[in-house]
C-alpha cells in the first residue's frame, strides 16, 4: 500500500490526487425493494443523497480528473442532469421543496489553511451561491418547508438566506 501526502493545495487541484485514491465496492445502484436498477454513472461515484421526495438521487462523480454532480430518476435510474463542478463535494442536502442542494466540499481560506466551504446548487448541480459560508468545521440543516439553512460553522450558528445572504446569529458550542 502506498501512502501520498495531501497537501492544502492538493485539496482544490484534483490533478495532483486523480488516480492516487483506490474506491472498492463503487458501483451506484437505486434500492427499491427486491429490485436493484444500476446507475451508469461511467466514474467513480460518492455517496448518493435522496431528494426528499424521493423522485431523484444526487451524487458526485469522478470522470478522469473532473468532478460532475449528477441527477437520476429514482424509479427509472436515467440520468437527469451531469454538470461539472469545480468542488469536489463530500457531502450533500437537498432542500424540502427539492430546488437547491446545499454542497460541502474542501476549500482554502487565505492563509492556506483547509477548510470546509457550502455552496448552494440548483436542482441540476449548478452553483446558485458559491461560498456562502467557510469554516474548519460545518454542519448544515435546511428550515423545514423552506429555502433558509442553519449553519453551524466552528463556534458560530449562522442563518442563510434564499438569496444567499449569510446572517451570524452568535456563538454556540462547547467553552
Amino acid at each position: 500500500l502506498d501512502v501520498f501526502p495531501v497537501s492544502p493545495e492538493d485539496l482544490t487541484d484534483l490533478g495532483r490526487v486523480a488516480g492516487q485514491v483506490a474506491i472498492t465496492g463503487a458501483d451506484a445502484a437505486i434500492r427499491s425493494g427486491r429490485t436493484t436498477t444500476p446507475l451508469d454513472t461511467g466514474a467513480l461515484p460518492g455517496q448518493p443523497t435522496w431528494s426528499r421526495d424521493g423522485s431523484r438521487l444526487a451524487v458526485v462523480s469522478l470522470v478522469g480528473r473532473q468532478p460532475t454532480l449528477d441527477v437520476f430518476d429514482a424509479a427509472t435510474g436515467s440520468l437527469i442532469s451531469s454538470v461539472d463542478i469545480e468542488r469536489l463535494y463530500f457531502f450533500l442536502s437537498w432542500s424540502h421543496d427539492g430546488s437547491r442542494i446545499a454542497g460541502l466540499g474542501p476549500g482554502i481560506d487565505e492563509n492556506g489553511t483547509p477548510q470546509t466551504v457550502l455552496d448552494i446548487l440548483d436542482a441540476d448541480g449548478v452553483i446558485v451561491h458559491a461560498e456562502v459560508a467557510r469554516a474548519s468545521s460545518l454542519f448544515v440543516a435546511w428550515e423545514p418547508g423552506g429555502l433558509r439553512l442553519a449553519a453551524h460553522a466552528d463556534e458560530r450558528l449562522l442563518r442563510i438566506d434564499a438569496d444567499g445572504t449569510n446572517t451570524d446569529l452568535g456563538p454556540v458550542g462547547l467553552e
